[in-house]
């Protein structure tokens, strides 16, 4: 279904993965790949306060390094306070560390609710843990969500984007709200504002589509949320490549 869609790449999900399992990790990035798909990043949400959380982490930092895989996501975990982020410096220094001993990327995403909320903590992330194993998930619908404007964000962020969680949102709150309003092009984000930016920023990786809650629908409703969404995201790019011609 991704791969008719159009799409290029994936990011698996404990889900599809299990790192005590690599034999049938391994065979489900090859079946990937022979439908065109390059698995581009392992997502591994978590509260990484909790001592179980960061060693399940660590855990998926090695096998993406064992399948190939360079990004591994996460969120921090924890709470919105400025105590939050003090503590989660150390955890963050000790995470980004293995991630740079195996040799891959860990992708940080600011996520509403979390020690990690916002682009201000974002940024100060990145400057108390100096790891170039250490980059940003850049999800701008959590931004906004919270009042922020998520292409000026992109600007601040730019040089550190190491992967794009790309999605729509049409809530009135900080609910990211049903599937159908989380399609590309129907919510309330700017989107050609922040994929213009990250084009200008020099940003060339995947721009990696998340919908949540459509996992029980029928095949045919998902298929019409994923093509739709490119069908979007592709008109926008080739726009701002049009313009920047």
């Amino acid at each position: 279904m991704i791969a008719w869609a159009g799409y290029r790449g994936v990011e698996f999900s404990p889900m599809h993965l299990s790192p005590d399992d690599p034999s049938a990790a391994q065979d489900a990035v090859q079946r990937a790949a022979a439908l065109g798909l390059e698995p581009v990043a392992i997502e591994c949400a978590g509260n990484l306060f909790d001592e179980a959380a960061r060693g399940r982490l660590i855990r998926f930092f090695e096998l993406a390094a064992r399948l190939r895989i360079q990004t591994v996501t996460s969120g921090s975990g924890g709470l919105a306070t400025a105590e939050g982020l003090d503590a989660f410096l150390p955890i963050a220094s000790e995470l980004a560390s293995r991630a740079d001993t195996l040799g891959i990327r860990w992708a940080v995403k600011a996520h509403v609710g979390a020690a990690v909320h916002g682009t201000k903590d974002l940024l100060r992330l990145l400057v108390g843990v100096p790891s170039p194993a250490l980059v940003v998930n850049f999800d701008p619908t959590h931004l906004q969500r919270q009042g922020e404007v998520p292409a000026e964000s992109a600007r601040r962020l730019a040089d550190r984007i190491g992967h794009v969680h790309i999605r729509d949102y049409d809530s009135a709150d900080e609910k990211i709200g049903p599937p159908e309003g989380q399609i590309a092009g129907r919510g309330r984000v700017d989107l050609p504002a922040v994929l213009s930016v990250l084009r200008a920023g020099g940003y060339q990786g995947f721009l990696d589509l998340e919908i949540i809650g459509a996992q029980g629908w029928d095949p045919v409703r998902q298929m019409g949320i994923i093509a739709e969404s490119r069908g979007y995201l592709r008109r926008v790019l080739q726009e701002i490549d049009g313009r920047a011609g």
